[in-house]
């Protein structure tokens, strides 16, 4: 998406400040990059795509948070090492089981969809993990400095027999400073370890008594440090094993190099999308940050901002505008006095079009639209400047003779100040000119002028419309809020005036005025007088709007209540139904059957006697299924309107809307009947609710769990109780990831913690945290 906009224009609005917080809320070296890299584009198709990759990044965010995964490390030269055949050494191998751990958590973090990202699927689908390349090297190296024993056989072989070495070294050389014969020549009862080997501290006068080798002295030469001839042979064949293990360090390093070497390619292509991603989820975050929404887009011209609000403000300070160029005019011109804000406006304009080019969201409100312009030139220089200099001038002109060669009809121009620096006279009829041949060619303007010909020129050239920056007159303070289609008025009179000026001056300094000019600002006070009564009416017009929006969707709500109320009457009555006909169908069938069977018998009398009874039976069994369905309710004692209950001669559910002495007028569903006060039974709703309370308890104590447990300060065995509790109710509470908080210390939390973790069926993977996370000190796992 290759950009047209100069440098110098995109300076001018400030755009390298936006990209600056972009940058910032990266995680990765290849995000940071494509941030710093961003430009705006003048494709529509690719824009729209950029907009929707951040909107489905702020809906993941909105919907599940983001997941940890901390400052990823640049390890594109370690891959590049690599490729010309080098082998890694173990901090190089962390960075990389850093990298391949933040591919495979946010590839099950996206790909964990219930949104439908289909853009974001698409990328993290196309990431290879090689989780057990990762593992392998996480159960390998410890650190920048230590392997794991159990990196290999050979090692832990190694390292078990360096172990008992030096155990009994000690043990042999504790004997020796314990023994009364060696307690006269000692210096010290200690062992100490020089150049690698054990020694121990002999007083210079009995360098004799000991048979061995000197490695080392005190300052002062009264101390002796020798290792005695027992113990040569024992650290010689420590130092040879040392070596080994050295050797064997560096076989498993280059046998894990070799490992990554052969997957190299993937890792490359998964660091590309780890970044595309990052960059993804920093516009979504910038956007969040700045409460911006998605733009609309259009090739017709049409720039159109509902309360934009200029990002590098602070939310507390900042003023939101209505600013439009496109539709009914093609030229805005925007007057109003000093600091009010025209400057302001003007870069909200430039900067939230070119932030939405980039594929950023803009803040403003929802209905905000802009077109994809080829080009935008910006002409902004410091109003603020006291003396307006010939260089300054010339600075302007020469900017504005470089946008008139390189615009064209699909361009928006932004000019601060036009006509600025020079004569008043000169310099209104050369901005008036500049504006003339912009509207000629159809070119889209937003302008600032100090100039009354410039505001009547807007008023009678149609496709020109002029605007203004609103000025409280009681507080001599602009409001800083711009109005569409009034021309800014002079306040020097007014303010004058309530300064103290006395008012012959004030009025001697009115007859210097022309009568067009006053025409003009009377026209002015009549147009600020019917725009203060079309924003009431406006204002009354809305209040009116919602208040009827409020009515429309009660009745909706009430219209899906009642449909939902008829649907559930309907549902039972044909479940009421379908019981009694399967419930008929068997009994008639026992029927059928025993009839068959009478037929059999041959006593006649003793035929009519089976079949009375079988006749009763039936009489019997049809008077008595609905009592044995309702049998567990309860008649009413004492009803009152709004009280649940059962009308029998129905069958229904229904609430209690008025009672006399032996009727009761009831509502079932949408239907209200009266009915006798005997038909009558208590319903069955309060206990069904009840239960339902009761589970909404439950559900709600699980939810409240903390995602993080802190161990530190516990003996192994309470901590590991802890834990394992606060695991079940992890699970239970549906938590994916928890952090347990062990410290650092001795190690022995950290490694008890990894051993009951490695076998507990609910946890699929853990891992110590990043430096972001507390490092060594916390262990995340995923559940």
């Amino acid at each position: 998406m290759k950009c047209k906009i100069s440098e110098r224009d995109l300076k001018a609005l400030e755009y390298n400040k936006v990209v600056d917080m972009l940058k910032e809320l990266t995680f990765t070296p290849m995000g940071f990059e494509l941030a710093d890299g961003l430009m705006p584009g003048y494709e529509m198709d690719i824009i729209r795509i950029k907009l929707n990759e951040t909107g489905e990044a702020l809906k993941m965010i909105g919907m599940k948070g983001f997941p940890s995964i901390g400052r990823i490390k640049d390890i594109r030269r370690i891959l590049n090492s690599l490729r010309i055949g080098a082998d890694l050494n173990q901090g190089e191998f962390l960075d990389i089981a850093g990298v391949l751990n933040a591919c495979s958590i946010l590839r099950d973090y996206v790909l964990d969809d219930e949104i439908g990202c289909e853009l974001l699927t698409g990328l993290a689908g196309k990431i290879k993990p090689h989780r057990e390349l990762q593992k392998e090297i996480d159960a390998k190296i410890i650190s920048e400095e230590e392997m794991d024993d159990n990196a290999s056989p050979e090692l832990y072989s190694i390292r078990r027999k360096i172990k008992n070495l030096n155990t009994s070294i000690r043990e042999r050389l504790n004997s020796m400073i314990t023994s009364p014969q060696y307690q006269k020549i000692l210096q010290d009862p200690i062992i100490t370890i020089r150049e690698g080997r054990f020694v121990i501290p002999v007083k210079q006068e009995f360098k004799g008594a000991i048979s061995g080798i000197i490695h080392d002295q005190s300052a002062s030469g009264a101390t002796l440090y020798m290792e005695p001839m027992p113990i040569v042979e024992m650290n010689n064949e420590i130092r040879q094993l040392e070596l080994k293990e050295r050797d064997e360090i560096q076989r498993i390093l280059k046998e894990l190099s070799e490992k990554v070497r052969e997957v190299r390619g993937d890792i490359e292509d998964d660091i590309d999308i780890l970044g595309e991603l990052d960059f993804i989820f920093a516009r979504a975050y910038l956007a969040q940050k700045m409460n911006a929404i998605k733009p609309e887009l259009n090739d017709s011209g049409v720039f159109r901002l509902l309360k934009a609000r200029h990002p590098l403000i602070s939310p507390e300070n900042v003023v939101p505008i209505d600013i439009e160029v496109g539709k009914d005019f093609d030229i805005l011109v925007i007057t109003g006095p000093n600091t009010g804000g025209k400057t302001v406006s003007l870069k909200t304009a430039g900067l939230l079009e070119i932030m939405a080019l980039s594929g950023l969201y803009i803040p403003a409100a929802p209905g905000s639209e802009v077109a994809v312009f080829d080009n935008i030139f910006a002409d902004i220089g410091d109003e603020q400047s006291i003396e307006q200099s010939l260089s300054t001038f010339s600075s302007h002109i020469s900017n504005i003779v470089r946008i008139i060669n390189n615009v064209n009809r699909n361009s928006l121009v932004l000019l601060d100040e036009l006509g600025a620096g020079t004569d008043p006279t000169e310099g209104a009829a050369l901005g008036l000119g500049i504006l003339e041949f912009f509207r000629e060619h159809g070119i889209k303007v937003i302008a600032t002028t100090h100039y009354s010909e410039v505001k009547a020129y807007a008023l009678k050239t149609e496709g020109v419309e002029n605007a203004s920056v609103e000025f409280d007159v009681n507080t001599l303070r602009p409001t800083y809020r711009l109005m569409i289609g009034i021309p800014g008025k002079s306040n020097a009179f007014l303010i004058s005036e309530r300064l103290g000026l006395d008012r012959n001056i004030i009025e001697r300094a009115r007859e210097y005025i022309s009568s067009e000019e006053i025409k003009m600002e009377d026209l002015i006070i009549e147009l600020e007088r019917d725009r203060i009564k079309a924003e009431e009416d406006k204002r009354r017009a809305e209040i009116l709007s919602r208040e009827i929006e409020v009515t429309k969707s009660e009745i909706e709500e009430e219209k899906k209540r009642l449909e939902m109320e008829r649907a559930e009457i309907l549902k039972e009555a044909r479940d009421r139904a379908n019981r009694l006909i399967s419930e008929t169908k068997k009994e008639a069938n026992r029927i059928i059957k025993e009839i068959r069977e009478l037929n059999k018998i041959e006593d006649r009398s003793n035929r009519d006697r089976e079949i009375e009874r079988l006749r009763k039976e039936i009489a019997e069994k049809l008077g008595t299924d609905e009592e044995e369905e309702i049998g567990t309710r309860s008649v009413p004692e004492n009803l009152a309107p709004g009280m649940d209950v059962y009308i029998k001669s129905i069958g229904q559910n229904g609430i209690v809307l008025r009672t006399d002495e032996d009727k009761v007028e009831v509502q079932v569903g949408i239907i209200k009947i009266t009915v006798d006060r005997v038909d009558l039974l208590e319903s069955e709703t309060k206990k069904k609710k009840t239960v339902q309370r009761q589970t909404e308890l439950k559900l709600s104590k699980v939810s409240t769990i903390s995602p993080q447990i802190d161990v530190r300060g516990m003996n192994l065995d309470d901590a590991l109780i802890a834990i394992d509790k606060y695991l079940d109710d992890a699970y239970l509470a549906g938590l994916k990831q928890v952090t347990i908080i062990h410290g650092k210390g001795t190690g022995v939390l950290r490694n008890g913690v990894k051993e009951f973790l490695k076998g507990n069926r609910r946890v699929s993977s853990f891992r110590l945290g990043m430096l972001s996370e507390g490092g060594d000190g916390v262990t995340v796992v995923e559940l």
